[in-house]
């Protein structure tokens, strides 16, 4: 499935999303609501402008049996939000791994940082194209701020899926610092047309993506391999996480640790604390397109 979409100054013609006209806006605060929804018609933005930020005492919990100091951690909540019967409806991690999108649903995909980091979304068609949402054209990821929010594609626009019918996937990256290479992939995603490049260029552009490419599986790789907390963040369940770690591993405290809960009303909450170097957090959302098996 492609889609197609204005980023960068390049149409881009890649996969079968397309940025097509969806009424909604990009709201930054509960205030723009009224506004949006005006211009959104039967469209509602409800679900887009409501914020989950999580109780930071949450992760000073995780670190106090980590040791990990302040700083080494990011947390940041995703959200694909269907459009169903006029309105965009937040799925739950469990509804998107079931949902088989057809040609002509649109959605929407929202990132909120729960902790102040550097943000990258990229999106990968079946044929393998890459498309960098965030960083833009200059290569550099947006800061966010805790409880700072981002609606994509942005602006009136909603993804579509169009024929050809094949599965997508969104990489979410927060990172506490940014990351040169995934800055060169987005920098070069975003060059002028192919069509524009000397056969020197295109052949560089292919090496600094592939690069790009590789180091987006490495961290997914390196984070699959640390230990992993899948539930609700709350101070007894990560205590019990913390203990049956310490046993399992042989360990008092890892030096990593990836966090993860997936949210009862949409969405899911995701982070990881790194005691290593700059934490890094990775998610991959699966788009499936076509018949439920």
């Amino acid at each position: 499935m492609s889609w197609h979409m204005k980023l960068c100054g390049l149409l881009l013609a890649s996969a079968a999303l397309t940025a097509g006209p969806a009424g909604i806006a990009d709201p930054q605060a509960e205030g723009d609501h009224a506004a949006a929804s005006q211009a959104a018609g039967a469209v509602r933005l409800r679900n887009i402008v409501k914020s989950k930020i999580k109780d930071p005492e949450i992760l000073q919990t995780v670190r106090d049996w980590t040791h990990i100091q302040e700083g080494g951690a990011v947390l940041v909540e995703y959200t694909v939000h269907l459009l169903q019967d006029g309105d965009y409806k937040p799925l739950t991690e469990a509804e998107l791994a079931a949902q088989r999108f057809q040609v002509g649903d649109q959605f929407l995909l929202t990132v909120q940082a729960q902790t102040t980091c550097y943000i990258y979304v990229i999106n990968q068609g079946p044929t393998g194209t890459i498309t960098c949402l965030l960083p833009d054209k200059e290569g550099q990821p947006p800061r966010l701020e805790r409880g700072q929010k981002k609606v994509f594609p942005g602006g009136n626009d909603a993804f579509e899926f169009q024929e050809p019918a094949g599965d997508e996937k969104f990489f979410v990256v927060a990172t506490a610092e940014p990351v040169a290479d995934l800055d060169a992939l987005a920098s070069a995603v975003c060059q002028q047309d192919e069509s524009l490049l000397t056969p020197q260029q295109k052949e560089l552009k292919k090496k600094i993506v592939s690069e790009g490419v590789s180091v987006l599986k490495s961290l997914e790789q390196r984070q699959a391999a640390l230990p992993s907390f899948v539930g609700e963040l709350s101070q007894p369940n990560v205590e019990k996480f913390a203990a049956k770690t310490a046993r399992t591993r042989g360990i008092k405290a890892p030096k990593q640790v990836v966090l993860r809960e997936a949210l009862p009303d949409g969405g899911t909450l995701g982070g990881t604390i790194d005691s290593e170097g700059p934490a890094r957090y990775v998610a991959v959302l699966e788009l499936k397109t076509g018949d439920k098996q």
